[in-house]
């Protein structure tokens, strides 16, 4: 099945800058106008600066391993609330904008010890882990890499 997907994290800033979503000159809902012409996905997102991909003040003291276990547990949590209220995704994206990496230091892709993809993956892998280990059906899972010009 082709997925039509919106970005739902967007829709926000958009009425926050007054816009006016119209089909024949009368003002509709923008999720009514989407799905009336076909959009079957919701796209969700926390939005990070992919340029600045610091970690959360709540993980800053910890090693690699326990940010990895942190990684893991963090993803799993968030999925079995959602589960627990019967919202599930269908698909969950592991990363967003990856170029530079994520959880710096450790997850940094650049200008460290030649490691640094190693410890990405690592991080990536976890997240993958997580969707599998709390998946009710199974969702698909990808990574996001944005492409610089």
């Amino acid at each position: 099945m082709l997925k039509l997907t919106f970005n739902y994290s967007k829709l926000d800033e958009m009425e926050n800058s007054r816009a006016i979503y119209k089909i024949n000159g009368k003002q509709q809902d923008p999720l009514t106008i989407l799905k009336g012409n076909g959009v079957n996905y919701v796209r969700l997102r926390f939005w990070v600066d992919p340029g600045k991909q610091n970690l959360p003040k709540a993980w800053q003291n910890q090693s690699f391993e326990q940010l990895n276990s942190t990684v893991y547990s963090y993803t799993a949590d968030v999925l079995n609330q959602m589960k627990a209220k019967g919202i599930y995704p269908d698909m969950v994206q592991i990363g967003n904008e990856l170029n530079s990496g994520m959880l710096w230091s450790y997850g940094k892709s650049w200008g460290g010890d030649g490691k640094e993809f190693t410890r990405l993956a690592t991080f990536l892998k976890s997240g993958v882990q997580a969707v599998k280990d709390t998946q009710q059906s199974t969702p698909k899972n990808y990574a996001s890499f944005s492409r610089r010009r």
